[in-house]
């Protein structure tokens, strides 16, 4: 997409994550640098899904923004630089549709990960950054105890978390992911549609906005067409490498790839094992991989790699002898993951 390009390269958004020690450290850097990119205000007039023309407006005077904004350049500098995100709106008991913020997806932890520009915060439990779903959950059971809302190093021109009572966790009583994301290809549709384009989320404890009797301004009607109970369609995991094994002989594995990359390039592999440490990656072009492993217990992992040079988790197939033995000619014994 020639449009992220422009973005990754005009605002330098290699430098921005330079500092980062693993890909969550970059993605918090680049949740920082969105925030230090104007200060909370209202986007009159609002300017287009496009984050370098919300930037040229808001740093031009022209409109302000609020989380809109912050999530737009934050979900497109994500997008530039190879990792998926996806839009997320998210409300309180009085208020269904009071913030905006996105997931993204951490090939790191293997998960969607929520991340808050607007508040410059995030949320973890014993060190594991949440999902939006995870946050509701936690809120609506009373499960706090042992969530933590992170803030970002940049302050200036933010609202504190801390002013709400649960750190705005309680943000979370409903939530909706929004199934568009491709504003810069398509700019001639509607970018916001909120009954077709998201589907929301219901559970027994969630009281649906159309029935609630929750004083309110807000028009009690439906928000949304579509609805789900299912976690896997909100924590449906991408960027996955499947492994089929098709056959075995005595020399040799063959093994089929599968993926739901987005954006995919290329797969890359490597042997782990006692004749094979430290080995690094190569790249592999195909779909079929034929693998002649070592007498010694070996595995072969296998990732994918987009478009943007990012790669996904490492699936695992091993092949381990019998205890107290090395493996024969025909005697393998293999586990995929």
């Amino acid at each position: 997409m020639p449009r992220l390009d422009e973005l990754r390269i005009q605002e330098n958004l290699e430098a921005v994550i330079a500092g980062g020690e693993d890909e969550f450290e970059k993605m918090l850097l680049l949740k920082d640098w969105v925030a230090a990119q104007w200060p909370h205000g209202n986007p009159d007039p609002y300017p287009p899904w496009d984050a370098i023309t919300i930037l040229d407006w808001i740093r031009r005077g022209v409109t302000g923004g609020f989380c809109g904004q912050y999530s737009q350049v934050l979900l497109q500098s994500l997008a530039a630089l190879g990792f998926s995100a996806r839009y997320v709106e998210i409300g309180w008991h009085a208020n269904p549709y009071a913030h905006f913020v996105i997931e993204v997806w951490s090939n790191q932890f293997d998960k969607w990960i929520m991340m808050d520009a607007d508040y410059n915060v995030h949320f973890e439990r014993r060190g594991l950054p949440l999902s939006a779903l995870e946050i509701h959950d936690a809120y609506i059971n009373s499960d706090l105890d042992d969530v933590v809302a992170v803030l970002g190093s940049f302050r200036e021109g933010h609202s504190d978390p801390e002013a709400w009572a649960f750190r705005t966790a309680e943000l979370y009583y409903y939530m909706r992911v929004h199934l568009k994301a491709d504003h810069l290809s398509v700019p001639d549709e509607p970018p916001f549609d909120r009954f077709n384009d998201m589907v929301e989320w219901q559970d027994q404890q969630t009281v649906m906005w159309e029935i609630s009797e929750i004083t309110s301004s807000y028009p009690k009607v439906r928000l949304t067409n579509l609805r789900s109970s299912d976690r896997v369609d909100f924590a449906g995991k991408v960027n996955q490498v499947h492994v089929v094994i098709e056959s075995w002989s005595r020399n040799e594995v063959i093994l089929r790839f599968e993926n739901n990359v987005v954006q995919f390039d290329r797969y890359q592999f490597r042997e782990v094992g006692s004749r094979a440490i430290n080995a690094e990656w190569r790249d592999f072009d195909g779909a079929v991989f034929r693998w002649m492993p070592s007498r010694m217990a070996t595995t072969l992992e296998v990732r994918g790699m987009n478009i943007r040079g990012v790669s996904g988790p490492a699936s695992v197939v091993s092949i381990y002898p019998e205890p107290g033995r090395f493996l024969q000619a025909g005697e393998h014994v293999i586990a995929s993951k």
